[in-house]
């Protein structure tokens, strides 16, 4: 049986998120949505939205202005959100 901990969760203003307060424990591995990158390219994305691209076979998060892949260089936030998705 799959099971999700947490402390305390609170519905956002909008109504369309989900925000957790405390630290997220899954007894199994977390899963994210699979797109190609066609569908990824005609989403209307928002800024933190992870997704992975089946035809190039990367993990991609939208920046505010455009999809990268998850780990990429650059020095920029997506090695630590990989690093972190990852554990640490």
């Amino acid at each position: 049986m799959s099971k999700i901990e947490v402390n305390q969760i609170e519905k956002t203003s909008t109504g369309s998120e989900i925000t957790v307060l405390s630290p997220l424990t899954m007894d199994h591995p977390l899963k994210i949505k699979v797109y190609s990158t066609s569908q990824i390219n005609a989403l209307t994305a928002s800024t933190g939205q992870l997704v992975f691209d089946s035809d190039q076979s990367s993990l991609k998060i939208y920046d505010g202005t455009q999809w990268a892949a998850v780990g990429a260089g650059g020095g920029s936030s997506d090695e630590a959100f990989a690093f972190s998705l990852i554990g640490d």
